[in-house]
């Protein structure tokens, strides 16, 4: 008799661009065979990150149907989970946390971990209950911050004792020739109209993530400072209505030539090496993958005082700001203009070596997986054991 791999399905809504989309994949690329056997399964089609998957070789399924409220999406769900013997399903993001328990309930007993990636995830009377009710099907919660920790055990206290901290995972950056080829023509791009710093937002163009505070904060620079800058931000256009206000703000501001929307993009590691430095001017968060993910580029960050960002701060490549503070932001937008190519990859190098420490994927596996192995023991009625 020996062990054999654990059985999981990961449940996620889609392949679409996003932070929890982004560290699904990276620990299915990750894990390792002997250990953990994973499959995956989605409903809606967006594909951002399908060839990044495909790379893993993990086999995926998608629900065809109108997303995570139709019906008939968790009953192919649990038709699936009752034609693989998986001994563990772990969901991604509120609505599939909600069909996982749900199946578990209608269909095969399985282990259920659960994870929590954002500080609005009971963003709704009717939602927050719907997690309370279902709070004791759930055999584990993950949390990727304290923030959301916190919010989690204040929320819905059945699950105080069941969830923990596994904070997101980074992997060590591509170093390839062609890729910083790639970088240095998309940024010579965008400088050639003006300026010598090319800045970078990276995120959906949502209320939450705050772009007009980027467009007030600009307004208050100098025309001098401003002259010297470029800004990209990254990202799809979720909200179309607030998309059309920040250009329009721009304009109104004066900043329109030196703020450039551009679709979001497979590749991420492009625009953090073309970009001197990242710049986060969200509400809320919970750790933003963009923040580290640039600290790992060797990229400077000046971010709002959001979720777990202030932990960053050891790092020495943060620097935080009040949220929907312009000011504020304005001024740390003058302070990087002041500082030298040199004393800016001096920084980043010191930031990068944090992060890919601190924050390495190995460790977010490990913890992953042993979230797993205590759930699994949780019921010793699933044979988690076999001959080989």
């Amino acid at each position: 008799m020996s062990l054999r791999p654990l059985k999981v399905l990961y449940l996620i809504d889609s392949l679409g661009p996003g932070g929890a989309q982004r560290q699904l994949v990276t620990l299915l690329s990750h894990l390792d065979p002997s250990v953990v056997s994973p499959e995956l399964v989605y409903y809606h089609s967006l594909e951002h990150f399908r060839e990044a998957l495909e790379t893993t070789g993990v086999t995926a399924h998608v629900l065809r149907g109108r997303g995570g409220k139709d019906p008939r999406t968790i009953f192919r769900l649990i038709r699936l989970l009752n034609r693989s013997n998986f001994d563990i399903i772990h969901s991604y993001l509120p609505t599939p946390g909600v069909l996982a328990r749900a199946a578990g309930l209608i269909g095969p007993r399985v282990g259920i971990v659960i994870s929590f990636r954002g500080p609005n995830f009971a963003g709704t009377p009717w939602r927050l209950a719907l997690e309370r009710l279902l709070a004791q099907r759930a055999d584990a919660a993950i949390a990727n911050s304290r923030c959301v920790r916190d919010e989690v055990r204040r929320l819905i206290p059945a699950l105080s004792g069941k969830v923990r901290v596994i904070r997101n995972g980074i992997s060590v950056p591509s170093d390839c020739r062609s890729l910083k080829e790639r970088a240095q023509s998309f940024r010579s791009r965008y400088l050639q109209n003006g300026g010598c710093m090319l800045l970078g937002v990276v995120g959906r163009m949502e209320r939450d993530k705050n772009p007009l505070l980027l467009v007030r904060a600009l307004h208050l620079l100098d025309p001098q400072a401003l002259s010297r800058l470029q800004v990209i931000w990254v990202g799809p256009e979720n909200d179309r209505e607030l998309a059309a206000e920040f250009r329009r703000s721009c304009r109104e501001a004066g900043v329109e030539s030196r703020v450039h929307v551009i679709p979001v993009t497979t590749d991420m590691e492009c625009i953090y090496l073309a970009i001197d430095a990242l710049l986060l001017t969200s509400s809320r968060e919970s750790l933003p993958n963009v923040v580290l993910e640039a600290l790992a580029h060797a990229r400077p960050v000046v971010a709002t005082d959001v979720g777990d960002v202030r932990a960053l701060l050891s790092s020495g490549g943060v620097r935080i700001v009040p949220p929907d503070d312009s000011g504020a932001l304005a001024a740390s937008i003058d302070e990087l203009l002041d500082t030298s190519e040199a004393e800016r990859e001096t920084i980043g190098a010191r930031a990068a070596d944090y992060v890919l420490h601190e924050y390495a994927v190995d460790r977010m596996v490990e913890a992953t997986i042993d979230v797993y192995r205590e759930v699994a023991q949780m019921a010793p009625a699933r044979e988690v054991s076999g001959t080989e």
